[in-house]
């Protein structure tokens, strides 16, 4: 479990630093996606609070996450009825 943690974390950290080096270099503002704005917002620092890039991993990886997680709670809650009416 630790080291598939360490091996996402390693992936996360490298998208974040890759999408920003190549952001620099295309500097196109027509085509932002998430992490293009909040690369774009970090850089900026106009934040209350510093954005780190922990805290922009944290939001891809739950923007990514959701749909997974809404169809696995789905499934979850699909086979607990199927498995309350069969108990029943």
């Amino acid at each position: 479990m630790k080291q598939h943690r360490q091996e996402v974390v390693a992936f996360m950290d490298a998208m974040v630093r890759e999408h920003g080096d190549s952001r620099v270099a295309d500097d196109d503002d027509d085509k932002e996606d998430l992490l293009d704005v909040l690369l774009r917002i970090q850089r900026e620092g106009d934040l209350q609070f510093p954005l780190t890039t922990d805290n922009i991993k944290s939001v891809i990886g739950v923007s990514t996450a959701h749909p997974m997680l809404v169809k696995m709670l789905h499934i979850i809650s699909c086979n607990y009825l199927v498995l309350h009416l069969y108990v029943s």
